[in-house]
């Protein structure tokens, strides 16, 4: 009787432990990417890291710029007049159309670069 009131106490200070840790495993923030699309103006082109940074702007209210750095993957489509393009291809100051991913650790992976 001894021994089965010890078992039965183990299982309950086990399941006491898994219940008291359930809150910190459902606390933790998980968040989905963000798919951003905007314009902007190509500051500088890395072709060592496979970044850029671009000023983008808002339309509706040119003041409101910021810079962003952006990853260039394997999977980014970068294109120009009618024409496939490399990162190599990107010069500062050239205007483009961008769509990128802003990832749960505030990374920043360009989908889409199109130069106008």
């Amino acid at each position: 009787m001894v021994r089965l009131c010890r078992i039965i106490l183990c299982i309950l200070c086990l399941a006491a432990s898994v219940i008291v840790n359930l809150p910190v495993v459902f606390s933790q923030n998980i968040t989905e990417p963000v798919i951003k699309e905007t314009s902007g103006k190509i500051l500088s082109v890395n072709t060592l890291t496979s970044t850029l940074v671009v000023r983008l702007s808002d339309d509706a209210n040119v003041e409101d710029t910021n810079d962003v750095m952006l990853l260039v993957d394997d999977d980014t489509l970068i294109t120009g007049q009618d024409s496939s393009l490399t990162i190599s291809d990107l010069k500062p100051e050239s205007k483009a159309e961008i769509v990128y991913e802003t990832g749960a650790s505030g990374k920043n992976t360009a989908k889409s670069i199109m130069v106008r």
